[in-house]
């Protein structure tokens, strides 16, 4: 695997432009970074190495829980389909390490969405998130979750009326005078 390729897997998640956690693998990450994930297929990155590259990185070392939570758990419950994800399909497992590129690429991408989704921003949703312990991750998220059973026991809605396109700058004013 060559940098290029790896920077290019993460073009859409990190931003050279930007700082912290947001420009971890970029054009202008340090190449000890780049040449360590280089090696990720035949040497799975464990929790300690990940820290040690965000150390280099400048950015602040996760707990054992955040590891575990955007790495290691792939059953736990939250509140968007982490199955879902592109990267999922061609994750391998292993205990106590992230196996692919693939595979780091899935927790990071599960960050910037969580980050995004319940912060607003991708760093401080991880200055939020990076130091919490699995149990605390776990009771966060699922109080963002809905009960989608007692949604959809609440009953039928009601049916709506198409309203003429020429007549919909009266919804607006009507919504607004309130």
């Amino acid at each position: 695997m060559k940098k290029k390729q790896i920077i290019d897997a993460f073009n859409t998640l990190c931003c050279s432009a930007n700082r912290g956690f947001e420009a971890f693998l970029t054009e202008k990450t340090d190449a000890i970074i780049l040449e360590r994930i280089e090696l990720i297929e035949e040497n799975p990155l464990t929790y300690v190495q990940l820290n040690q590259l965000f150390s280099f990185a400048n950015i602040p070392a996760v707990s054992d829980g955040f590891f575990q939570y955007y790495w290691a758990s792939k059953t736990l419950r939250h509140p968007y389909d982490i199955t879902r994800l592109e990267e999922y399909q061609s994750i391998s497992f292993i205990s106590g390490g992230i196996s692919s590129l693939q595979h780091l690429k899935w927790g990071i991408h599960r960050i910037v969405i969580d980050s995004l989704l319940f912060f607003g921003n991708i760093n401080t949703g991880f200055t939020y998130l990076h130091d919490k312990s699995i149990d605390e991750l776990n009771v966060l998220f699922q109080k963002k979750m809905y009960n989608t059973e007692l949604i959809a026991n609440r009953g039928e809605p009601l049916n709506f009326s198409d309203i003429d396109k020429g007549d919909r700058y009266l919804v607006v004013f009507l919504h607004s005078s309130r």
